[in-house]
């Protein structure tokens, strides 16, 4: 992906990681965690930054 600076071990890490959570909270009947997602703030930064 262009623009993708994160080495690959991370991502899986990461990805991994997201869905140990989301699975745990299925199996526990709580709502699935949020994604990282810019919030609010930085939304402004994040799409100056990826023009």
């Amino acid at each position: 992906m262009p623009g993708w600076s994160q080495p690959t071990e991370v991502v899986h890490k990461d990805n991994n990681g997201r869905a140990v959570a989301v699975i745990t909270a299925f199996l526990q009947d709580k709502p699935a965690p949020l994604p990282n997602s810019p919030t609010r703030d930085e939304i402004p930064v994040f799409l100056r930054d990826h023009k």
